[in-house]
């Protein structure tokens, strides 16, 4: 579930946090950001001591941060963190958009990427199942309401679903009222010849002419397709399968080595990706996956492969190369926090030596213009002093403090990469460099610090105005 965030803007800070020399910066609904992106950083000062080339930004950041901060009497922040940068130092921010899915797109991807149907079965949604979800939409808009009058933070909503004006409920029901009147009253199976009209927002099957399954379901912002599976797509990796214990596989059912190697791999997906035009993308390195179709709770092995995450190349910033767990904030005390009204922007791929099996799309964006080509950042003493503050209110130093025990967090690694952030009264966005700081809690159980879904937790710091970002929207 996306987590509702319902922040106080411009909040002080608590005693046991340690505030910076200068005051925090509101980034919420002022002009700060807009007038921070006029400044263009300058070339800095560097001695040929520091380097033997200046280095193009308004300040120098450093490789590595190495420090044992005692926040306070019950947390202790140790940093021995890489820090990955540009190598040159510029670094540009690009104004974006949504750029959703309409049947023209669906068609052109997926008749590049797939053979020719023969016909398609589709779990539509009925006239009588939309109606019961434009019900339970009315009963969700209530409850974030009376959420947000009490002003309890909570799971998360983007900006759009925090907005409860008359005229949004009036476009969402009327958008309701538009997919039951063309819904059928009952799904049923018909002859198609290609891909041209995609049913959307229900699950569909494809069966090819030489007989082969695809299951394909799709909306404006997301498309998933995965060739030889019907009932649904699993897509799990080597790490997965190893930790999850639901998944033992000591016969081998569920698993296997793929046969062509990452490389090759990868060379693969990039050729057929910039052959049907998706070429602005970068991969990181792949994970040994299986791909699964999965009926109810049951789970039948298709093939093996491997599955990149792919990141639009906006300017060359590095890739995060893992991902990240977005974690909760002790809302009260969060600085001058920026909510990300965006999902972001995700494209997985998996293949193997037959090319590209499956692949996953959402929330696609295009590419408006440049903002500024090389904003000035934030100092890095300063941004040292935002990320100090960040860490000292997230969970689970919360968790710990409110039981009075000790907590210790390991800064283990640091990247100066971009993040989807809104622009001021408009439905445009800035790919805006921040700073993704990982980090271990030391005092967890070796179990959860295990888990996949707790490994790789992370902060974001706005590289620019030192603002907290966080999901969710205003």
């Amino acid at each position: 579930m996306k987590r509702l965030l319902i922040l106080l803007s411009a909040l002080l800070l608590c005693a046991c946090v340690p505030t910076p020399e200068q005051e925090f910066v509101v980034s919420k609904a002022d002009d700060t950001l807009e007038i921070r992106l006029s400044a263009t950083a300058k070339p800095a000062d560097v001695s040929s001591e520091k380097s033997e080339t200046p280095v193009p930004t308004a300040q120098f950041i450093p490789n590595r941060w190495t420090e044992t901060f005692e926040a306070n009497d019950t947390l202790t922040l140790l940093f021995d963190a890489e820090i990955v940068q540009k190598a040159d130092g510029v670094c540009p921010v690009f104004r974006t958009k949504r750029d959703r899915f309409d049947q023209a797109k669906l068609a052109a991807l997926l008749n590049a990427l797939l053979p020719k149907p023969k016909s398609v079965s589709a779990e539509t949604t009925t006239k009588e199942q939309w109606a019961d979800a434009y019900k339970a939409w009315l009963e969700q808009v209530a409850q974030y309401e009376a959420w947000v009058n009490a002003g309890r933070p909570d799971d998360g909503l983007d900006r759009e679903e925090l907005d409860l004006s008359p005229e949004r409920i009036e476009a969402q029901s009327q958008w309701y009222m538009d997919r039951i009147n063309e819904a059928p009253d009952e799904p049923g199976e018909r002859a198609v010849s290609g891909y041209d009209a995609v049913p959307l927002y229900c699950n569909s099957v494809y069966t090819l002419e030489s007989g082969e399954p695809v299951f394909v379901s799709a909306n404006e912002d997301s498309l998933l397709f995965a060739r030889g599976c019907r009932g649904g797509v699993c897509l799990y990796t080597e790490t997965q399968m190893q930790w999850d214990k639901r998944y033992d596989d000591p016969k081998g059912k569920l698993w296997k080595e793929p046969s062509v190697t990452e490389a090759d791999a990868k060379d693969m997906m990039m050729k057929e990706l910039a052959r049907i035009g998706l070429d602005g993308f970068c991969a990181d390195a792949g994970q040994k996956t299986s791909l699964l179709d999965f009926f109810g709770d049951r789970h039948s092995y298709v093939e093996s492969g491997w599955t990149f995450s792919l990141t639009r190349d906006l300017g060359g910033y590095p890739l995060l190369s893992m991902p990240f767990t977005s974690v909760n904030l002790d809302y009260g005390t969060v600085p001058d926090a920026y909510n990300a009204p965006i999902r972001a922007e995700q494209l997985s791929v998996f293949v193997n030596e037959n090319g590209i099996r499956a692949l996953s799309f959402g929330n696609p964006k295009a590419v408006v213009g440049l903002a500024n080509g090389n904003v000035e950042l934030l100092p890095f003493e300063e941004a040292k002093t935002r990320i100090k503050n960040a860490l000292s209110v997230c969970y689970p130093v919360s968790y710990y403090q409110e039981r009075g025990e000790r907590v210790t967090l390991e800064v283990y690694r640091i990247v100066l990469t971009t993040q989807t952030l809104r622009a001021k009264d408009s439905d445009e966005y800035y790919e805006m460099p921040c700073f993704v700081v990982y980090f271990d809690c030391c005092d967890l159980e070796k179990a959860e610090r295990d888990n996949p879904i707790y490994a790789h937790s992370a902060i974001v710091i706005n590289a620019v105005d030192g603002s907290t970002v966080v999901p969710g929207g205003y």
